[in-house]
C-alpha cells in the first residue's frame, strides 16, 4: 500500500512539473506571436511615406509597446513558476549518480549554453561588479527538466536563470546507471559582469 501511495505521489509530481514547463512554453509561444505581430504592424506603418518626426514617433511607440509586452510576459512567467512552487520535489531527495553516465544535451554543451543565454532576460537584472549564480536542475528519466533552483546573492538573477533553463526546448539524454535511465541532478555556474 505504501509503495502504491509513493508511486501515485511521484506520478502526480511529474505531471505538475511537466505542466509547469509546458505552461512556460505556451507563454513563450503566445508572446512570441504577439511580438512578431507587433513588429509586422510597425513595419507596415514605416513602409508608408512618413516625415522624420513621424518615423521617430512610431519608433518610440514601438519600443514602448515591445517593453510593455515583454514586461507582461515576464510577469506571466513568474506567476506560472510561483503557482507550482508548493508542489516541487525536495532537491535533496535526488542523489548524484555514482558509477553511471551523466545526462547529455542532444545538441551538445555549446548549443545548450547558447540556448540558456538566449532565454535569459538580463536587461531586468541589476547589480554591481560580478554577479554569480549556481543553477542546479533535475533531469528526469525521460530527459525533461523538472526542477531548477538558482543559488546566488542576486535573487532576480537566480529567478531568471531558473526560468531560462525551464524554457529550453530539447529533452536531454538521461543519466544511466546499470544501463537504465535514472533521474539526475546537474549544475551550471552562471556569471554576469556589471561595469
Amino acid at each position: 500500500m505504501k509503495n502504491c501511495f509513493l508511486s501515485f505521489c511521484f506520478l502526480i509530481s511529474c505531471f505538475c512539473f511537466s505542466q509547469q514547463t509546458e505552461n512556460l512554453r505556451l507563454i513563450k509561444e503566445k508572446y512570441g506571436i504577439q511580438l512578431q505581430n507587433l513588429e509586422n504592424h510597425y513595419k507596415i506603418q514605416l513602409l508608408e511615406k512618413k516625415t522624420k518626426r513621424q518615423i521617430k514617433k512610431i519608433n518610440i511607440q514601438k519600443s514602448e509597446d515591445i517593453r510593455d509586452l515583454e514586461f507582461n510576459r515576464e510577469c506571466e512567467y513568474l506567476k506560472a513558476i510561483k503557482l507550482t512552487e508548493s508542489d516541487i520535489l525536495n532537491m535533496k531527495s535526488v542523489k548524484s549518480q555514482n558509477g553511471g553516465t551523466k545526462p547529455i544535451h542532444p545538441k551538445g554543451d555549446a548549443f545548450f549554453k547558447e540556448e540558456l543565454s538566449k532565454n535569459m532576460n538580463i536587461q531586468n537584472i541589476q547589480g554591481k561588479g560580478q554577479v554569480t549564480c549556481k543553477l542546479i536542475f533535475i533531469v528526469e528519466k525521460d530527459g525533461s527538466i523538472i526542477k531548477a533552483v538558482g543559488i546566488g546573492d542576486n535573487e532576480k538573477f537566480n529567478r531568471y536563470a531558473e526560468l531560462a533553463i525551464l524554457l529550453t526546448q530539447d529533452r536531454w539524454e538521461p543519466a544511466k546507471k546499470d544501463g537504465l535511465p535514472v533521474r539526475a541532478i546537474m549544475s551550471v555556474p552562471l556569471m554576469l559582469n556589471f561595469d
